[in-house]
C-alpha cells in the first residue's frame, strides 16, 4: 500500500512538473528541426489519421493545408499525400486518408497529374519505403517533408535511409507555442511517443 501511494505521489508530481514548467518545451526544441523550405522534386505529406466518416483528423488537415501551401508557393511540382483506410473502417469501404487528401488538393485546383496518393501504408517506415520507390520511378531525389515538428527527426532518418535527400517542412511549432498546462501535457505525450519511436527504430535497425 505504501509503495502504491508513493507511486501515486510521484506520478502526480511528475504531471504537475510537466504542466507548470517549460521542461517539455526544452525537450521539444531539442527534438524539432528548423524548416528548410528549399525547392525540391516533391512535397511529401505524411499521414496522421482519418475519422470514421471520412473527415481528416485535426493533425492530418493541418499537414494537408501546409503541403498545399508549399505547392502553391512553387516549391515543388509534385505533391505526395499518404495515409491508409482506418483498419476499423476498411470492411465498410471507407476512403483512405490519402484519397481524402487528394480530393482536397484537386478541389483546390492542383492538377491530378501533380498529386500522388499513397494508401497501402500503416507506419512511417512503410511510408518512407513506398514513397521512395514511387519517386524513384520519376527520378525524384529531393523532398520537402511535411509532418508534425516532434515527428520530423525520426521521419527524416527513415526517408534518408530510403535514399532521398530530405528538407524539413514541419506543419507546426508546438515546442514554442505550448504555454498552457494543457498544451504542455500534450507536448509531453508527443515527446514521449517520439522518443520511444526513436529508441525502437534504432534498436530494430530501421534508422
Amino acid at each position: 500500500m505504501i509503495a502504491l501511494r508513493g507511486i501515486g505521489i510521484a506520478a502526480t508530481l511528475f504531471f504537475v512538473f510537466s504542466a507548470f514548467t517549460p521542461f517539455w518545451n526544452f525537450v521539444g526544441r531539442r527534438l524539432r528541426l528548423e524548416p528548410q523550405l528549399t525547392k525540391s522534386d516533391a512535397i511529401v505529406v505524411l499521414g496522421a489519421g482519418v475519422l470514421m466518416d471520412g473527415t481528416l483528423s485535426h493533425e492530418s488537415l493541418r499537414r494537408t493545408v501546409h503541403g498545399l501551401r508549399l505547392y502553391k508557393r512553387g516549391l515543388a511540382p509534385l505533391l505526395v499525400v499518404s495515409g491508409p483506410t482506418p483498419r476499423t473502417d476498411a470492411r465498410r469501404g471507407g476512403l483512405p486518408e490519402a484519397e481524402v487528401r487528394k480530393a482536397i488538393a484537386l478541389e483546390m485546383g492542383i492538377p491530378a497529374g501533380d498529386v500522388i496518393a499513397i494508401s497501402q501504408v500503416h507506419t512511417t517506415r512503410d511510408e518512407s519505403e513506398e514513397i521512395a520507390a514511387r519517386l524513384a520511378e520519376r527520378r525524384s531525389t529531393t523532398i520537402l517533408l511535411v509532418t508534425e515538428s516532434m515527428h520530423m527527426r525520426r521521419a527524416m532518418e527513415l526517408f534518408e535511409r530510403a535514399g532521398l535527400r530530405v528538407f524539413p517542412a514541419p506543419s507546426d511549432d508546438f515546442p514554442r507555442v505550448a504555454e498552457s498546462p494543457e498544451s504542455r501535457i500534450g507536448l509531453m505525450w508527443r515527446a514521449l511517443i517520439q522518443l520511444a519511436g526513436v529508441v525502437y527504430y534504432r534498436a530494430a535497425g530501421y534508422t
